[in-house]
């Protein structure tokens, strides 16, 4: 091994991240990360064997710079961001990071907003219901002129007229 492949495999073993060096879509070189996701004998071999997914792969062989999101890469629902950097030639570094737990983190954030406004909806329903029926009354309460300003309130915000 050269004193250059000695140091490109330095290099690729010193990433976090899955990472592989893909030459005319074989595999050079794998650093450890990317040997346990895709398989420990990923190297010298075509990259479709290691990588079965269309658009990623489609990325890869382009040998252009750029980034792709996909998922099922590894294991089914796990999300990944693919980051392709162009080296010598026909050469790309791949870069593979794990974005499952980002990805899960903003579906709960959206379940929980999506939840957290149910939940306040439906008592403010009532109370501008119990508004709207004071309204309808033509004896004055204590909280006329305040559940009136409620319902204005709601009305100017995008709710029911």
């Amino acid at each position: 091994m050269s004193e250059a492949d000695s140091a490109t495999r330095a290099l690729v073993d010193a990433i976090d991240e899955p990472a592989l060096i893909v030459d005319r879509g074989i595999v050079r070189l794998a650093n450890a990360p990317a040997l346990e996701l895709l398989g420990n004998r990923i190297e010298n071999r075509d990259v479709r064997l290691a990588i079965r997914h269309p658009q990623a792969l489609e990325h890869i062989q382009s040998a252009r710079d750029g980034e792709i999101e996909v998922t099922g890469i590894g294991e089914m629902g796990r999300s990944w961001r693919l980051i392709v950097r162009r080296l010598t030639g026909h050469a790309v570094l791949l870069r593979m990071i794990d974005r499952s737990a980002a990805v899960s983190s903003e579906k709960m954030r959206v379940d929980f907003v999506a939840n957290a406004s149910h939940e306040l909806r439906t008592p403010l329903s009532a109370v501008l219901g119990y508004a709207g029926v004071r309204s309808l009354r033509n004896r004055p309460g204590p909280l006329d002129g305040s559940l009136a300003q409620l319902a204005a309130d709601e009305r100017s915000v995008g709710g029911s007229p």
